[in-house]
């Protein structure tokens, strides 16, 4: 027992060293929710599964992400990329993910007779790798964003008679001319980014 807690306490370590480290190099460089590379979605997704990863994984992912550079937010296990016909390049490190494994224990009941089964987690850690460490991974090409108008936003902007137009490359208002220019709505990745930029 004492040695599943250590080992779930080096997993927690290791990302928590990651993130200090990330904070201690710096704040790095702001991205426009509208500037990112086509087909990359800012969640990290399991290429092999399509699930998000969840939980602590999306930070750690994220982390490791930006500080390799990669673009996709595509992973997978090394087995997961082989089924795929794709290989890691030789040399590549994976990146620490944590998942839990359901298992049932037993114990015996209060009359000591029988055994009963009760369900436990327990935290596992694993490797996976960036599909840009990869080589024969062709993604999926990517599905156009919809874009949901939220109705609360949408009445505000028109109420204050602001003048908005879209399709610009960046952001921002324009004093003189007393107008906002915005980046085209489907630039945005979602409506979220599009309503604070908005907003």
């Amino acid at each position: 027992m004492q040695e599943h807690r250590q080992k779930r306490a080096s997993i927690y370590r290791e990302i928590t060293d990651k993130i200090v480290a990330m904070i201690e190099a710096g704040p790095g460089i702001f991205k426009a929710p509208w500037h990112l590379p086509p087909g990359m979605a800012i969640h990290p997704t399991n290429a092999s599964t399509h699930a998000e990863y969840r939980g602590i994984n999306v930070l750690g992912l994220w982390i490791e992400a930006t500080l390799k550079n990669y673009v996709s937010n595509l992973w997978a296990s090394y087995r997961q990329w082989g089924s795929m016909g794709a290989q890691v390049r030789k040399g590549e490190k994976g990146a620490l993910v944590v998942f839990y494994k359901r298992i049932e224990a037993t114990a015996p009941d209060e009359t000591d007779h029988e055994r009963t089964g009760t369900l436990r987690y327990v935290a596992r850690a694993s490797y996976v790798f960036n599909a840009d460490q990869v080589d024969g991974y062709t993604p999926a090409p990517a599905p156009i964003a919809t874009f949901n108008q939220i109705e609360e936003v949408e009445a505000f902007v028109e109420a204050i008679d602001a003048r908005i137009d879209h399709g610009h490359p960046l952001a921002k208002y324009r004093r003189v001319e007393d107008r906002i220019e915005m980046p085209d709505r489907t630039w945005f990745v979602g409506s979220n980014g599009h309503t604070a930029e908005q907003s």
